[in-house]
Order: structure tokens, then C-alpha cells, then sequence
């Protein structure tokens, strides 16, 4: 049931992290609004799945493009498109990232 209702306030969720990567959460009442939200949220267990830099787990993400690279020995995040969501450890959501990958030679 929790994570039912937590899997609903993800487009929220989308929209308060976007705002906050446009800087619009520096300050003002809405920072406030967005800090209570995921403080609560994270009383429940729930955790952002997905970072750039970390190895690459299908498990846990979905990969929506590959870039090669010279600089990777293994799959690696580049980018997170959209963070995914743990709810301890019940994988709600997937991240979509974009994958560094070796290149080949």
C-alpha cells in the first residue's frame, strides 16, 4: 500500500528534482515544501536509485543509450536521465541512464 502511494507522487518527484538541477530550489518556500516531502518519504525507507559513476546494474537501472568511450573498462552510468526509487529493498522504479562503454578498439 505504501509504495503504491509513494509510486504515485513520482511525477512530484520528477518535478522537484528537475527544479532543483535548474537551480529553482535554492531558496523560498518551495525548497521547504521539497526538503519536508523527501525527508518524510525517507522516514518510509524510501531511497534514489541511480548516480552518475556507479557501475552499471541492470538490476537496477535501464539503460536508454550507450556511449562509447575510451575512458571505461566497464559499464559505467554517464548520465541519470531519471533517478529510480528503493523502497528498502523493493525496487519501485528503475533509473534510466545513459551508459559508458568500452570502446572498442
Amino acid at each position: 500500500m505504501i509504495a503504491e502511494v509513494i509510486a504515485g507522487l513520482f511525477p512530484a518527484l520528477d518535478d522537484l528534482r528537475l527544479a532543483e538541477i535548474h537551480g529553482d530550489l535554492a531558496e523560498g518556500p518551495m525548497s521547504i515544501i521539497a526538503q519536508k516531502l523527501k525527508a518524510g518519504l525517507e522516514k518510509f525507507g524510501l531511497t534514489i536509485v541511480g548516480e552518475k559513476g556507479e557501475e552499471f546494474d541492470p538490476h537496477i537501472h535501464e539503460a536508454l543509450m550507450q556511449l562509447p568511450s575510451p575512458d571505461v573498462t566497464t559499464q559505467v552510468v554517464a548520465d541519470v536521465i531519471q533517478p529510480g526509487y528503493k523502497l528498502g529493498e523493493r525496487l519501485l522504479r528503475a533509473a534510466k541512464v545513459a551508459v559508458s562503454v568500452p570502446a572498442e578498439n
